[in-house]
């Protein structure tokens, strides 16, 4: 018996033009669903408008501490680099015999503007860590007699030899600065103007004294002609300077102590030696 043939049944057009518009109206909602509204759109704009505030005030804030840090460690710095100056010029001093490469070792002391404080003055002798002054030279250039300050030129200045230096405040300029004078041309009777560079600005005082190990006291004043050439065993700086602080009216005083041994020096035979210079 041959089974009954299997029939399919057709939508009708209308049902198929309802289930279109739905699909079209489903279709629709679901876009208009992925898409944001004024609203959302405003309070995000909001909340990253808050957050950048936040950023930039954390910004701000440490802006602000690195540059009180700053202002405040540069006096600091600057002091103890000027007295790092000094120190290396002193620990490289040479005896004094009245030559043109060793002179006199002179010291005075000068009372300062403010006070209790000095503007003191040094003047002595010393030689460069180096010896590419006395080397001579490679082959083609000048001969090592007539080295000249050009033919040293791009060399290390701790290279440079014999030189003569003093240590002083210049007072005719506002405020104080603390000056370092090199005489390098030793040789010549002619010498020329000596170099000066500032190490320092806003000086109040700069104190040194001078330790005699003959009679174990610190002088204040020191003249190697007076004392058989000697030197001081030891040399004290005191150095200070005047900064303001971040919203301050009134300087603030920054203060380096260094005592720098003198590896030349020898005790005085004149039992007379401390009259050369005042005690303290």
């Amino acid at each position: 018996m041959i089974p009954p043939r299997a029939t399919t049944t057709t939508p009708s057009h209308a049902r198929q033009k309802s289930l279109g518009v739905v699909a079209i109206l489903f279709s629709s909602n679901r876009k208009q669903r992925s898409a944001f509204t004024l609203i959302e759109l405003l309070l995000a704009i909001a909340m990253s408008a808050a957050v950048l505030v936040s950023l930039y005030m954390a910004l701000s804030i440490g802006l602000r501490g690195r540059d009180t840090v700053t202002a405040s460690l540069d006096p600091v710095r600057t002091a103890n680099l000027a007295v790092d100056f000094a120190r290396a010029d002193m620990e490289s001093i040479v005896p004094p015999t009245g030559s043109y490469l060793t002179g006199t070792f002179v010291a005075t002391h000068a009372a300062g503007t403010a006070p209790d404080s000095s503007f003191d003055y040094l003047q002595f002798y010393c030689i460069g860590g180096g010896t590419s002054w006395i080397v001579p030279p490679a082959e083609g250039a000048a001969s090592a007699g007539a080295l000249t300050a050009g033919n040293l030129e791009g060399q290390d200045p701790l290279d440079e030899g014999a030189r003569k230096i003093e240590l002083l405040v210049r007072t005719d300029v506002t405020p104080p600065v603390l000056v370092r004078r090199v005489t390098r041309d030793l040789f010549n009777n002619a010498q020329s103007a000596p170099e000066e560079e500032i190490l320092v600005r806003n000086i109040r005082s700069f104190q040194l004294r001078y330790y005699d190990l003959t009679n174990d006291l610190w002088q204040t004043d020191w003249n190697s002609d007076d004392l058989e050439n000697q030197l001081p065993s030891a040399i004290q700086i005191t150095l200070e300077i005047e900064y303001l602080k971040r919203g301050a009216t009134e300087p603030s005083v920054y203060k380096v102590i260094r005592v720098v041994p003198v590896p030349c020096a020898k005790p005085a035979t004149d039992p007379d030696a401390a009259a050369a210079g005042g005690a303290q």
